[in-house]
């Protein structure tokens, strides 16, 4: 166990007595003094001319970020409503929808019964699927039905059927239906014939939910927004500061500017106000936002006044400061910081020696202390740091318990049974290389040839257990042959491949495995043609690169942790989706700047 030598000869600062026969009392306050003011004018003067510019800056960095804020939020929102369209038009071609509106006839009422459920099923996950539809509409008079996600109707009110033709030639677009926004659309949009389509498919729109979504660009309670419609046909506005007239005013005024987005300092209302808008031909909207000038700026004049009080009061206290500093604190503090900086350079042997009998002494004695303490500590920490890592490794490796053990004890049943002699004689020494390398506990690491003869006694287990399965194992390249790596780095990875994404292939599966070099490390990769969703992904990749503090660390978090406890924070394992389709695991190695390079991986 290495410990931490300090043979440095302790160095001796003394502290100069301030006064003396003949010495000038004040000869260096008036420097003081003058070294402070020649750096506080200019600081001064400085910050006067920031505090001008910085009200320039505030107003079109406010504007800019009210603008972008806008423009984010409008872009959601027709987003969105374009997703629900498309979604719209989807359901518009589902089996069920088009069986129950042509087919009905030839259908029995149990085959219709069930139709209509699925399709009330469906229309419930439409509904779901956005914040923003508070309700999905079937409307199909070829069998007199109305089926919405909340509740099915066998006949078309008069009301339906004055709704559906004022929506027949809207595909897309919003429309005003009493109080309510709808998206309707027909199928089929356009015969030639005199026949109506066979049925409507209609989107209510929340309008609570829109004026939520709005409500959050809202900033303040007298600042307000609203989205309302190019022509002006429907306005969802979130105003709880001012006034209806107020609102009315604003938004009538917005809605006469010709321009696509505008941001301007104006009054409304009787107040300064920055006003931001920006219209929207994808869906036909405009969101406008408005914020009144006190509630970025606040009450400037009194910030000025207080600017200038601070100012005044600040060269007082430089010219009381500097004689206060001369006096009593400056000399000593200069030796105690100069003592300081040696321990920031890594120097402990450093000692303190105050001549007057005072608080300067008490710290110099503690600050003597305190140095002998954090060599002590040096050592002990530098010790306990060395055991941990050792004690971790350890036990992060004696975790590893490959899952299949018993699995291989059917199948070599299973030989025996059938009289399988050159397979089992095959499968048993596999078995035997497999057992003989997971049980050899003596060391903490092995030589990479190692592991990947043991990973390739294991791939021919597997391979005799899945025979559709085909595995991919390259020769490893005789410059990187004998690198040191923490033993059983590399099986659990194929493990996993096999556990979680090949076996369960019905048809062939592929594992490869292959190697490279970047940036000075060498990186192992495996890599599988199994199926690895997105979240999964994340998922994946959030366990890894989380806080590595758990009691119990198996799988592939043990491979990661353990290799960064061998070769460093560079190292470790990064995952990402492989070409084949499934996951690809890379194992980075850190080559040591002493080896050959690896020029064949």
């Amino acid at each position: 166990m290495e410990t931490v030598a300090i043979s440095q000869p302790p160095v001796m600062v003394q502290s100069e007595q301030t006064g003396g026969k003949g010495m000038r009392r004040f000869n260096i306050y008036p420097r003081l003094l003058l070294y402070f003011m020649i750096v506080l004018l200019p600081i001064v003067a400085i910050s006067y001319a920031m505090n001008i510019a910085g009200e320039k800056r505030l107003y079109n960095n406010m504007s800019e970020s009210l603008a972008s804020r806008v423009h984010f939020y409008l872009s959601s929102y027709d987003k969105e409503v374009e997703r629900v369209v498309q979604l719209q038009q989807q359901y518009m071609f589902d089996d069920d929808i088009q069986n129950l509106s042509s087919s009905s006839i030839i259908m029995s009422d149990d085959e219709r019964r069930v139709a209509v459920l699925d399709i009330q099923k469906k229309l419930q996950m439409f509904k779901n699927a956005s914040l923003f539809v508070e309700e999905a509409t079937f409307y199909i008079p070829p069998v007199g039905k109305v089926i919405s996600s909340g509740s099915i109707r066998y006949s078309l009110s008069e009301s339906d059927w004055e709704l559906v033709p004022h929506l027949y030639n809207q595909t897309g677009a919003i429309q005003v239906w009493g109080d309510k926004l709808m998206i309707g659309q027909a199928y089929p949009l356009h015969s030639y014939s005199d026949q109506p389509p066979n049925f409507w498919f209609v989107v209510t729109l929340s309008r609570e939910a829109l004026a939520s979504s709005i409500r959050q660009i809202v900033s303040s309670d007298n600042s307000a927004a609203a989205l309302f419609d190019n022509e002006g046909d429907w306005t969802i506005e979130d105003d709880p500061g001012a006034g209806p007239d107020v609102a009315a005013v604003r938004w009538a005024e917005l809605a006469k500017e010709e321009k696509e987005a505008a941001r301007y300092r104006g009054e409304i209302g009787g107040r300064d106000t920055f006003v931001v808008y920006e219209r929207s031909q994808r869906s036909g909207t405009t969101l406008g936002l408005l914020l009144p000038i006190e509630e970025g700026f606040g009450s400037l004049s009194f910030f000025r006044v207080l600017f200038w009080a601070l100012t005044i009061a600040a060269v007082g206290l430089v010219a009381l400061f500097s004689y206060w500093i001369y006096q009593s604190i400056h000399k000593p503090v200069r030796h105690l910081v100069g003592a300081f900086r040696k321990l920031e350079t890594g120097y402990f042997n450093v000692s303190l020696k105050h001549r007057h009998r005072d608080e300067f002494e008490y710290l110099y004695r503690q600050f003597n202390k305190m140095a002998e303490r954090l060599r002590e500590l040096i050592r002990d920490v530098y010790e306990q740091t060395i055991r941990s890592q050792k004690a971790e490794l350890k036990q992060l490796q004696s975790q590893i318990n490959p899952h299949f053990l018993y699995n291989t004890f059917y199948l070599l049943n299973r030989m025996v049974q059938l009289g399988d002699e050159d397979h089992l004689k095959l499968y048993t020494r596999y078995l035997g290389d497999y057992f003989q390398y997971i049980t050899r506990n003596t060391a903490d690491s092995a030589l990479l040839s190692e592991e990947l003869r043991h990973v390739t006694a294991f791939v021919n287990i597997q391979r005799m257990r899945f025979s559709h399965l085909e595995a991919e194992l390259p020769e490893l390249p005789p410059a990187c042959a004998a690198l040191v790596v923490p033993r059983l780095c590399l099986q659990p990875i194929v493990e996993n491949a096999y556990e979680h994404a090949l076996e369960d292939l019905a048809e062939s599966g592929l594992l490869r495995i292959g190697f490279e070099r970047e940036e000075g490390r060498l990186i192992v990769r495996v890599e599988n043609s199994g199926e690895m969703t997105d979240d999964t992904l994340s998922g994946m990749r959030t366990k890894l690169m989380a806080e590595e503090g758990a009691m119990e660390i198996t799988g592939m978090l043990n491979v990661h942790r353990r290799l960064r406890l061998f070769f460093g924070e560079r190292s470790g394992l990064r995952l990402s989706r492989s070409p084949l389709g499934g996951l690809r695991v890379e194992l980075l190695i850190v080559m040591p700047k002493e080896d050959k390079p690896c020029i064949d991986c």
